[in-house]
């Protein structure tokens, strides 16, 4: 599936020329021209939206989305800063001039226009209409009759969620789809971030194969093992070498189907041992019946010798057919040592023993490629009762700890992007290319294997979903999420670069972003980064006092990249109010940004 989000950096047209059900004018702006007659296509009631390039007492001149000048008398007596975007309603038309009143008056006024309005269009007067109504308004839409009625049918359509979503998602051109109002709903809720919903469907993982084992079917669970491991290691460097090398790397022995063998046959060995092991037993028993009867005086010290000298023959035999069948298991102390704190209990298992050695034989990095390639080929044999003995032991190797911590450790390279990546936009497209195709397949595997009512199934989808979401919002905002892995640490970014319609209609070639990281040392940072020609400014908000210290101590580094570029960087450092809620990034992407210049068609690297 290919995804826009390489287009990030990108301006990118609005291609939403219009609100469904409502459209965004009431007459044509784009025939209007400064000067006499140019209120002949803007009727009272229809809403103009601008940005102020000029003000002279009463009279401004608005710059419309299309490029065209409006010189207007203002009805309120309004501030209003040279470069807001604000809407108007156009309250009056003559053959000389046009009187426009703000509507962020008209919201702020209270409910009298809305519930005006909701009357007119004969619809019920409740706080979702009237958070419809204001979220119209907001957005620069017109709330005449029609408009007013066909986003409220658009909103009885889908009464699990609000009419201000509704509006919102129209006005972004955004599919009204139950998945997408799900994902609109995160994003507002700060509930969206895939970093998060990584940890968890790692967590699932280990949860679902301890299910699926606990059936007592072998091959279905090493089945939904073998499409999980195959789907993480598809573009791994392992397995990518293993495709261009192509015959020298199959004819070396899977390590992991000979760990196998080794197990199933030191098992076999054991068994074949145990009558012999039986009989060493009985001889001790009768050992110390006759010394008993012999000598009663001192029972327990015989019954003492007696057991030392069976154990001492069971010894022997154990011995012998370990020297029979199979070879001793030889693990290094450091392997076994960190497996045992991999353990819940401290206490090493066989199995964990099995994992430690496997960890031993193969080269880091390559091992989730090995027991998904061991795992395939013993699958795909038949169903003789050495082979069940395999999957059996496989089974129980893949339980354990070490196998589950890394699974978790290679889902999380997966998913999880790496600082150095993201200056590359064809890169971050094609991690989300991967996350989406991985995460489909995810999907797929637990619905066969698990169910669709099951936790992973639900959060597999999740994160499609996400992406989805994503793919469809950067058709009109340039918008990417950053889940990041920062020297063993997780963190989430948000970077939005402010390319909407209504600021695209500057032309001053500058250019913002917005970057927002959430880190477990430094907490929530925003990160306001704006750009003319060369010149670079950036703007730092931090919660703590010691993280100010921290960045403005070592912003040095960052001017030096910059510098090293061609840029010159100025930056300010300040502390964001204790009470401020966290930036909410859909907010940010919806809300006017009316005192910004945020207007450019160049690119650059925003953490270069």
């Amino acid at each position: 599936m290919a995804l826009n989000i390489g287009n990030l950096f990108t301006r990118q047209p609005n291609i939403n020329t219009g609100e469904t059900g409502a459209p965004a004018q009431t007459g044509s702006v784009s025939s209007a021209a400064s000067g006499g007659g140019q209120g002949q296509s803007l009727p009272v009631g229809s809403i103009v939206s601008g940005q102020v390039v000029k003000t002279e007492g009463d009279t401004v001149t608005l710059r419309t989305d299309a490029g065209q000048d409006i010189q207007a008398k203002m009805e309120s007596t309004a501030s209003l800063s040279k470069g807001s975007y604000i809407s108007f309603e156009v309250s009056g038309v003559s053959d000389s001039q046009i009187t426009l009143k703000p509507l962020f008056t008209n919201t702020a006024a209270g409910s009298s226009t809305m519930s005006a309005a909701l009357s007119q269009a004969g619809i019920p007067e409740d706080a979702n209409s009237f958070g419809m109504v204001r979220s119209m308004m907001e957005n620069g839409m017109s709330i005449d009759k029609s408009s007013l009625q066909s986003m409220y049918r658009l909103a009885n359509a889908h009464p699990e969620t609000l009419g201000e979503n509704i509006v919102n998602m129209t006005k972004l051109g955004l599919p009204l789809t139950e998945e997408n109002i799900t994902q609109f709903e995160a994003y507002k809720n700060l509930e969206h971030q895939i970093g998060g919903a990584v940890t968890e469907v790692s967590e699932s993982l280990s949860e679902a194969i301890d299910l699926l084992a606990s059936g007592g079917n072998d091959t279905k669970t090493l089945s939904f093992i073998s499409e999980v491991t195959e789907l993480l290691t598809q573009n791994a460097e392992g397995a990518q070498e293993a495709v261009t090398t192509g015959n020298a790397v199959s004819q070396e022995p899977n390590a992991f189907l000979q760990i196998l063998d080794e197990a199933v046959t030191m098992e076999e060995a054991g068994e074949a041992a145990a009558p012999e092991k039986q009989a060493a037993l009985q001889e001790g028993a009768q050992d110390l019946s006759a010394k008993e009867a012999a000598e009663p005086k001192n029972p327990m010290d015989e019954l003492m010798k007696a057991l030392s000298a069976a154990s001492e023959k069971l010894s022997e035999q154990e011995t012998a057919g370990s020297a029979q069948g199979g070879q001793k298991v030889v693990i290094q102390d450091e392997s076994l040592q960190q497996m045992a704190k991999a353990s819940p209990d401290g206490v090493m298992t066989e199995q964990d023993k099995l994992m430690a050695k496997l960890t031993d034989q193969v080269p880091e990095g390559k091992l989730l490629t090995e027991i998904a390639d061991g795992l395939k080929e013993l699958l795909e044999k038949g169903s003789d009762p050495q082979t069940a003995a395999k999957l059996q032991k496989a089974t129980g190797l893949l339980q354990t700890t070490g196998f589950k911590n890394l699974l978790s450790e290679e889902l999380s390279k997966a998913w999880k992007l790496d600082p150095q990546t993201v200056a590359d936009k064809g890169k971050v497209q094609e991690f989300y290319e991967k996350l989406r195709d991985q995460s489909a397949g995810l999907e797929h595997a637990a619905q066969n294997s698990l169910g669709k009512e099951s936790q992973l199934f639900e959060q597999a989808s999740n994160i499609r979903q996400n992406v989805d979401f994503m793919n469809q919002l950067n058709q009109t905002a340039a918008y990417v999420q950053l889940p990041l892995r920062l020297n063993g640490d997780d963190a989430h970014g948000d970077l939005y670069v402010y390319t909407n319609k209504k600021s695209m209609a500057a032309k001053d070639g500058k250019i913002s972003a917005f970057l927002h990281l959430d880190m477990d040392h430094m907490g929530p940072v925003d990160v306001y980064v704006a750009m003319e020609q060369q010149k670079v400014s950036t703007n730092f908000y931090l919660r703590d006092d010691e993280m100010i210290d921290f960045i403005s101590e070592n912003i040095g580094i960052l001017n030096d990249r910059l510098a090293d570029k061609g840029y010159d960087m100025t930056c300010e450092v300040k502390q964001k109010p204790a009470k401020e809620p966290e930036k909410n990034v859909m907010n940010e992407i919806l809300e006017d940004h009316r005192d910004r210049f945020l207007i450019g068609s160049k690119s650059f690297d925003v953490l270069a």
